[in-house]
């Protein structure tokens, strides 16, 4: 593969951003060692991999992180269960106690459930 600019030097990669061959000429350093070949690349190169860290924290995809939906899952059912709890030990009608008992347990298993996928997947949680 030859490069985009120099046609007659051979690419050494692929601009990260867009997509061009890159010979040693054309190569900006950075701070993240990927190639790009000018500084508009680098700026919108490094915004790209900023947004993908950021996602990978949000989503749980970083090892000993774990996703918020886990964490909402998890503090709903908590929440449903402590509810369902309080209002049967002070003698509410059934459906008040139990059936928000149920859906915390429900939220809780779906927590777990993620926990669980993500394991599996290979994700470290």
């Amino acid at each position: 593969m030859k490069c985009f600019v120099h046609e007659n030097e051979d690419a050494v990669g692929i601009c990260k951003h867009c997509s061009k061959a890159v010979c040693k000429k054309c190569a900006i350093p950075n701070e993240l060692n990927f190639l790009v070949c000018s500084e508009i690349c680098k700026q919108e190169a490094t915004l790209y991999q900023a947004m993908m860290e950021k996602s990978k924290m949000a989503y749980g995809l970083k090892p000993g992180r774990l996703p918020t939906t886990i964490i909402v899952y998890l503090l709903i059912g908590v929440v449903f269960f402590l509810f369902g709890c309080i209002t049967s030990i002070f003698g509410a009608d059934w459906i008040y106690g139990v059936l928000p008992m149920i859906f915390g347990v429900v939220f809780i298993l779906a927590g777990a459930m993620s926990i669980y996928n993500q394991r599996k997947s290979g994700i470290r949680v």
